[in-house]
This record gives structure tokens, sequence and C-alpha cells, in this order.
């Protein structure tokens, strides 16, 4: 993330509410606005609110951002134009093939983590090899 830095999240893979701006283009300002005008509903169906954390920003001072299981950003993702939408669809696809492992313990594919217009060309071009052969 280019000038702030979430604090890490320990366990299921997630998405900080800064990431998802960044992939979509939206402000992250206005992401956590729409995020917390959908809180209401989720919760009132799931059960569970968003997880809310803190990162530093550049200045260093901790700000609020949101930390979302893939099912929470999928949802939040309803409200997102197609290409938005889509971007974020990108963004899980890398997040779940970046290293799986098989039964005996090697390593049989590794792939971007780090999200970036030409990194995403990258690893469809990789999904694209890989089918082919």
């Amino acid at each position: 993330m280019k000038n702030n830095q979430a604090l890490p999240v320990i366990g299921a893979q997630r998405m900080t509410s800064l990431e998802i701006a960044e992939v979509t283009g939206k402000q992250h300002y206005h992401l956590m606005r729409d995020i917390r005008n959908m809180e209401a509903a989720w919760e009132k169906v799931n059960g569970t609110k968003f997880g809310l954390v803190d990162y530093r920003d550049s200045k260093g001072e901790l700000r609020p951002c949101y930390s979302l299981s893939k099912m929470e950003c999928l949802y939040i993702a309803t409200k997102f134009n197609d290409e938005a939408r889509a971007k974020l669809v990108i963004r899980w696809q890398q997040l779940e093939l970046f290293i799986y492992y098989s039964k005996d313990g090697k390593q049989k594919e590794r792939t971007y983590l780090v999200w970036t217009p030409k990194g995403a060309e990258m690893i469809d071009k990789m999904i694209f090899q890989r089918k082919k052969k």
C-alpha cells in the first residue's frame, strides 16, 4: 500500500479497506463510509460486525480501517460498479493462489501477493500459460 502500512492480521486471508480502495480506485474515506452504511444489514443477517483495525498513515498516526474476509468483501462489492467488482475478484484470486502446497509439502505454485496493474497482468498470463500445458 502506497504510504500507508496496515498492521498485520493473523489467521484466514483478509483484505483491508485500504487495499480494497487501492485495488478498486476508490477513495478510502468514501469506502469506509460505504462499509459503515452496509454494516447494519450485514450484522442483522450474519450476526457479526466487520472487523475494525488500525493502520499507521504516512505521518505515523493510527487511523481506522476494516479487515474483511472474502465473504465480507464480496458483500461490500455488491455496491461497486462492474469494473471495480472485477478488480476485487481478481485480487482475491491472487490471494488464494499465493502459495499452493501439495500433500507431500512441496511447493507447487507461487503467484504475486502485491497488487499492481502490472502484477495482475502477470498473474493472468501465468494462469493462461498453465492452462495451455
